[in-house]
């Protein structure tokens, strides 16, 4: 159980330090890491999980390169740019929840054939964490939203977040691998940290304009 409170730890302070990596990184330099991170994918990671289907590298234009492109894009677009931090720590905040939730709770099981440890109760916990997140990040910004809202919100992000999760569970599953690397000890590799945001990502950037409003910008 150590593991699982090391991990919220872990979740809570990686939130702060991504919520001080957006105030005081130049923008460019964020653009040049999540660059880096896709090209670090791309040789080391997406070729061990195209091993044994070659039919994997069509998607790689859609996935991983779209969602990198997009989170490239709103980094750098202007007045929706907030919307690119609250994108990293209301998913780092449902995967945190989610595992914290799941490990303690999770009784029954989404899709166990493709992961078989992804429960109904985590998905619910990675919720209740990203809108609780999410409420304390649009508070300090003193902005007025409707708490029903973002809870609508925080429900859809989990929902998409978990699809990008289950995605890469199915091509590990595939490929008969456990991690897609071993660049992050004890993590895993890039993708298996990042598959999440690479799916809420479009979320974010096609429903920029609604979202903005939601959170009362």
């Amino acid at each position: 159980m150590k593991n699982v409170y090391k991990r919220v730890i872990t979740g809570i302070v990686g939130i702060v330090l991504l919520w001080l990596l957006y105030k005081q990184c130049p923008t460019i330099a964020i653009s040049i890491i999540i660059a880096a991170a896709l090209t670090l994918i791309l040789i080391f990671e997406w070729p061990k999980l195209a091993k044994k289907n070659k039919l994997i590298w069509l998607l790689t234009p859609l996935y991983p390169i779209a969602p990198c492109i997009l989170l490239i894009l709103l980094n750098h677009s202007g007045i929706y740019r907030v919307l690119f931090a609250f994108l990293l720590i209301s998913v780092f905040a449902a995967d945190t929840g989610a595992y914290f939730i799941g490990t303690k709770f999770g009784k029954h099981l989404i899709a166990p054939r493709i992961s078989p440890k992804k429960s109904w109760e985590g998905l619910i916990g990675s919720a209740v964490f990203s809108y609780i997140i999410l409420a304390l990040a649009l508070s300090s910004s003193e902005k007025q939203f409707s708490h029903i809202l973002v809870i609508i919100t925080s429900i859809a992000i989990c929902i998409v977040a978990f699809a990008g999760d289950l995605f890469e569970s199915y091509l590990k599953r595939k490929a008969k691998i456990k991690d897609s690397g071993s660049i992050l000890p004890g993590h895993g590799g890039l993708l298996d940290r990042l598959d999440s945001i690479l799916f809420v990502a479009p979320f974010f950037y096609f429903g920029r304009t609604i979202l903005m409003k939601l959170f009362g910008f």
